[in-house]
């Protein structure tokens, strides 16, 4: 008899086993748990408590993270909640967005002030667009972007449209393969190409760059807002001897201070300005900016400097950008690597 229970022993034990196993299929994963209480959660502060709760086991988890994400933007929210959420809830992208803005002024011919002035720019062009590329490269299914622009229409004989979606780098529809994939030996051409015809272009029949004009009028546009799936970092790069003029048929208006009031400013430290009044209601906390090349006219060396940075620290300041109380105001110098240094060191951030 011992010997016939053998069966029904083995038959049990297997219907035990068989029976733990489904339990464990079926038994509701801590993943799946948790999604289903973000679902359920009615506000902001419903969302943070479950993420805290989950969020030793649940951090790397992307359906998890997407639930939270998914719950809180159906409530609508303001831009600076959105802040405030970010600081605790990881977005799932990481982006660049850069700007870079060269001033096709006269300063691009001026070889008493500025000698090969586009030789510099060009390569510090090139840096940008190495750093950029090395920063983003080995990522993916990201919308890092760069654009090349232009102060105002009338810079490089009102002809910029012609290059301008050749000067548009943008990898949002790069999907599913990475972003090394994306810079080829066409995009290298593309780039280089169209920089060099740019620059041809404007130094044929220079004009001022409006920058008073960018940022009243084009920049709000270039800028981009971060989502909770998409975070942002946007960064303006403007490559400029400092001095903001602007032409008006046959006169040039100063809109920076004026030589006279930097010399002034050199000998009493009082600077006497105005700020434009089209930037006084702007607002760009989401952005940093750098100047290179800031370069002394002759007539101003050793002295106007410090006016310069002061004027567009203080405009800066005014538009609330981010960076003003860092390194923002580059000068030229003698030798580009150092300032190709400079370059590295922003993107490096």
């Amino acid at each position: 008899m011992k010997g016939n229970k053998k069966p029904l022993i083995y038959l049990l034990a297997f219907v035990v086993i068989f029976a733990f196993f489904i339990f464990i299929l079926l038994r509701p994963s801590t993943q799946s748990k948790a999604i289903k209480e973000i679902k359920t959660c009615a506000n902001i502060e419903d969302v943070k408590s479950t993420w805290y709760k989950y969020r030793t086991e649940l951090l790397e988890d992307d359906d998890f993270c997407q639930a939270a994400r998914d719950q809180l933007t159906s409530f609508n929210l303001k831009q600076t909640e959105i802040a405030e959420i970010k600081k605790w809830l990881p977005s799932k992208t990481k982006n660049l967005n850069v700007i870079v803005v060269p001033d096709l002024s006269l300063r691009i011919k001026d070889s008493a002030n500025n000698p090969e002035q586009i030789k510099n720019d060009t390569a510090l062009l090139n840096k940008i667009w190495s750093s950029f590329k090395n920063n983003v490269r080995l990522k993916m299914n990201t919308k890092d972007r760069l654009i090349i622009d232009v102060a105002d229409p009338s810079q490089a004989q009102d002809q910029f449209g012609s290059f301008a979606n050749n000067l548009l780098f943008d990898l949002s529809d790069h999907k599913n393969k990475s972003n090394r994939l994306f810079f080829t030996n066409e995009i290298q051409t593309r780039f280089s190409s169209n920089i060099s015809q740019l620059y041809n272009v404007a130094s044929q029949q220079t004009s001022g760059a409006d920058y008073v004009y960018y940022f009243s009028e084009k920049l709000p546009t270039r800028i981009k807002k971060s989502t909770l799936d998409d975070d942002y970092r946007n960064i303006l790069l403007i490559l400029t001897d400092g001095y903001l003029e602007i032409n008006n048929g046959s006169s040039v208006i100063s809109i920076s201070p004026t030589p006279a009031k930097l010399k002034d400013y050199c000998s009493s430290g009082v600077l006497n300005y105005c700020l434009p009044k089209q930037t006084i209601d702007l607002s760009f906390s989401n952005l940093e900016i750098y100047l290179f090349e800031i370069n002394e006219r002759q007539s101003g060396k050793s002295c106007d400097y410090r006016g310069l940075k002061k004027w567009w620290t203080e405009w800066f300041k005014s538009m609330n950008i981010s960076n003003t109380n860092e390194d923002f105001f580059f000068r030229r110098q003698d030798a580009i690597s150092l300032t190709q240094k400079q370059i590295e060191t922003i993107f490096s951030h």
